[in-house]
């Protein structure tokens, strides 16, 4: 993203966090967490749909968080090993996962307490997404390169 198009985005979640009148604390805050992603299962291997959801991601501005234990890097970003080793708070968890492995990290994912978790196709797990749920924390079934094609996946709303 160019440098004022970062401007213009910056200036808009300034603008609408002004109307709901909260003080430059708040602002730092929810700008900060409102676009941090975490890519579970994320791959170095450019033709794999996670890969192109980090490159895509991080191209719209988002701060993009690989997960991958077997990676030192994806795209030039810097993966981490597990869920556990995010320190910070995280807007979307957007997987890349087969149910058997991700219904494994029930408990990370719960702990890591997103706001909200895409399920892209072929990982939708039932019994994942009731936990989560039950958790308080909104899943959506789709596709995280659609939403960010179609301008749908914004973290702001």
């Amino acid at each position: 993203m160019d440098m004022a198009k970062r401007l213009l985005t910056y200036s808009f979640r300034l603008s609408i966090l002004a109307i709901n009148n909260l003080d430059p604390e708040e602002v730092e805050v929810y700008v900060g967490e409102s676009s941090t992603v975490v890519v579970l299962g994320a791959s170095p291997k450019s033709g794999r749909y996670s890969n192109m959801a980090v490159r895509e991601l991080k191209s719209s501005g988002y701060r993009v968080i690989p997960v991958n234990p077997g990676h030192s890097s994806v795209e030039e970003i810097k993966t981490v090993a597990s869920l556990g080793d995010i320190d910070e708070p995280v807007h979307t968890l957007t997987m890349y996962l087969s149910p058997v492995w991700s219904e494994r990290m029930e408990d990370d994912i719960i702990s890591l307490n997103p706001e909200r978790v895409i399920f892209n196709p072929g990982t939708e797990s039932v019994r994942l997404r009731e936990a989560l749920s039950n958790s308080g924390i909104s899943c959506l079934e789709a596709c995280t390169l659609v939403m960010l094609s179609t301008k749908q996946f914004n973290t702001q709303f």
